[in-house]
């Protein structure tokens, strides 16, 4: 009894943090949106969405990707991996910089890109047309430096990598795919 007490002090505390009013400019789209939606959405000519969501699964581990949250019933998909981006022009940067404060004595060096995980979010629904499932797959990355740090958080918006990622798809699921 005292922890729904509690409970309910603290989210009547943070409602009360909460902007009475949510700025017109932040629910807007940004102009880019509607044609990255394009690139990341696909149409199949199929209405079992359990076997976009498996053939979506397989072609995401042969990515190197591993499913961290699958729910058919509400045609959802989240995998991850971890890897390294490495940057060439980013270590030597860094290695002339390091080398640089060494000799004058001023600084401490320059930090490069080491780690970064990747993550895939898939999304089915039945299409506005009848006998269709959409798929919508978005994919972000986050890069840390050498030294464990936070570095950078980004979408991946390069077309070709979603063109790639349902060209792949159609094939596993024996479905033909359609721009939406």
């Amino acid at each position: 009894m005292r922890q729904r007490w509690l409970a309910a002090i603290i989210l009547a505390l943070l409602s009360a943090c909460m902007p009475g009013e949510i700025p017109k400019q932040s629910l807007q789209f940004a102009e880019e949106n509607p044609a990255r939606r394009r690139a990341e959405s696909r149409s199949f000519d199929t209405t079992d969405e359990t076997k976009l969501l498996t053939s979506s699964a397989a072609v995401l581990k042969e990515l190197g990707f591993k499913v961290d949250v699958r729910s058919d019933e509400l045609g959802v998909l989240a995998a991850s991996k971890k890897g390294t981006d490495y940057n060439i022009g980013d270590i030597a940067t860094a290695a002339a910089t390091t080398l640089l404060s060494q000799v004058t004595g001023i600084g401490s060096g320059t930090a490069f890109s080491k780690d970064q995980s990747m993550r895939a979010s898939i999304v089915t629904h039945p299409a506005a047309t009848s006998g269709a499932v959409v798929v919508r797959v978005t994919l972000q990355r986050v890069v840390w430096e050498h030294d464990g740090t936070y570095s950078k958080s980004e979408l991946v918006t390069d077309p070709a990598v979603y063109a790639e990622f349902f060209a792949k798809l159609a094939k596993a699921a024996g479905v033909e795919a359609h721009e939406v």
